[in-house]
């Protein structure tokens, strides 16, 4: 391939074709993960089995045309396997045993492949969604030597082979999806093993352990109303957005003033100001929000609120204190559904409850204002040196923190009390000198003793040192 050929291989940039449709609303998605995630997102309140009754009935009238009978719904028969729980139900584990040998990983799966799904068809009935792991316990072994009969004698491992933790959102495309995934990796694990593993090689499969566990969307979700205690501040402003774009308009609502800021159709005129592309669906994860920061030149900080810890933070921007545009966003999360919510902040002084900061700036590591040098002082090369560019500079280095103060109880004064009063103590001190001598030169070298064979050319003179404590 020549070079211009291969310099236009690296620009290309191949086109997807929508193949993947909601049984739902009939949208297309290019990907199964995006119709997984559009399936969790768009059509929560969906019951599986209604999801089940939509796609039957399309089977149904396919399988018409070809004068075929429809499927039924099967039952969820999980036997073999045996519920192993713990955390309340969060996390289970689901075990198998194999009574008989099973020597191939494919006679396994043709067997018990309906089971597992099964297992995780009625965990989807609980948990909505979740993430899923399979996990084979499998027997290898290696030759060792021939007995003097002339048998082969051989060692044996039991050996763990686990598959990726994968999402599972539903019981059609996103299970199917795990199926294949699972039985791939597993296989190629054993073949990689087999091929490095020093000799071992497949023997046959002793059981398999299916191990589920709550998994939440973190994503935004359709408006909802902002806290009164929040409300009460006035440091916040809540657009009233319709569907799933609460992340947009609370952009466009701190980087702009319109005259009715509630309203959505205020920010019609800034769309084409921004590269929303980037994202790869709405509503809008927190992982998809550092490609906006860069496409865009936008730094957006996203906060949530506790009733005991007051504000925290839930993304920091890397691009703080540069020359983009700063964003505080105000993320909301609805405790019985799990919906989150973007809002706009207005003023952090307010959220934050801190009033006469005029002249400090807020460092969005620890959320504390720091005094500056003089009123309009942003510079980092300042000659003065800013108390809040020192501070920065070495508050970046940990990671998130907040002070919290202690707070009255009854009336009382918190204080702060300690019971190893020794410490007050100041540690006593050791001294250790070591006295030393200087060997000076004779005028004359003479001999100790008469027919002695000594002959004495120094003589040693005595150091003294006085260290005052």
């Amino acid at each position: 391939m020549s070079l211009c050929r291969r310099r236009a291989a690296r620009r290309h940039v191949p086109h997807r074709t929508a193949e993947h449709k909601c049984v739902v609303c009939k949208k297309l998605f290019p990907t199964p993960m995006r119709l997984e995630v559009h399936l969790a997102t768009q059509h929560p309140r969906l019951l599986h089995h209604q999801v089940s009754a939509l796609i039957s009935s399309e089977v149904a009238s396919r399988q018409r045309g070809y004068g075929l009978q429809p499927l039924r719904r099967a039952a969820y028969n999980i036997t073999p396997f045996v519920q192993i729980t713990a955390l309340k139900g969060f996390v289970r584990t689901f075990r198998h045993t194999c009574t008989n040998q099973i020597l191939s990983l494919g006679t396994y799966f043709g067997k018990f492949k309906s089971k597992i799904r099964n297992v995780i068809r009625e965990s989807l009935t609980d948990l909505k969604t979740l993430k899923s792991q399979m996990s084979m316990k499998i027997q290898f072994k290696r030759f060792l030597c021939e007995s003097a009969s002339g048998d082969d004698i051989y060692e044996y491992q039991e050996k763990y082979v686990n598959s990726h933790m994968l999402v599972v959102m539903n019981s059609y495309t996103s299970l199917d999806r795990f199926m294949n995934l699972s039985a791939e990796k597993i296989e190629h694990t054993i073949s990689v093993f087999e091929q490095y593993g020093s000799g071992w090689h497949f023997n046959l499969i002793m059981g398999c352990d299916t191990r589920i566990g709550k998994f939440k969307l973190f994503k935004a979700w359709d408006w909802m109303d902002v806290p009164f205690r929040l409300k009460s501040k006035r440091a916040t402003i809540n657009v009233r957005t319709k569907r799933n774009f609460c992340f947009k308009m609370a952009v466009f609502c701190a980087l702009h003033k319109p005259r009715n800021p509630r309203k959505p159709s205020s920010y019609k005129k800034f769309e084409h100001l921004y590269n929303f592309k980037c994202v790869v669906d709405f509503p809008v994860s927190i992982s998809s929000i550092s490609r906006f920061e860069e496409a865009n030149g936008i730094a957006i900080n996203v906060f949530t609120e506790h009733s005991a810890d007051g504000l925290w933070h839930v993304q920091i921007s890397q691009f703080n204190y540069t020359s983009y545009r700063t964003v505080n966003l105000l993320l909301l999360t609805d405790a019985k559904t799990g919906a989150t919510h973007y809002v706009t902040i207005t003023d952090n002084d307010k959220l934050l409850g801190q009033r006469k900061f005029h002249r400090r700036k807020l460092c969005y590591n620890c959320l504390q204002r720091i005094r500056l040098c003089q009123q309009n002082c942003e510079s980092e090369t300042c000659e003065r040196l800013c108390i809040f560019e020192r501070h920065r500079i070495q508050c970046e280095n940990h990671e998130f923190q907040k002070v919290k103060m202690p707070k009255r109880k009854n009336g009382e004064t918190p204080t702060i009390e300690f019971t190893n009063f020794r410490h007050q103590i100041k540690v006593g001190y050791v001294v250790y000198a070591d006295m030393e001598c200087l060997l000076k030169p004779l005028s004359s070298p003479f001999s100790g003793s008469v027919g002695g064979k000594t002959e004495k050319k120094r003589y040693m003179c005595q150091l003294d040192f006085l260290m005052q404590l």
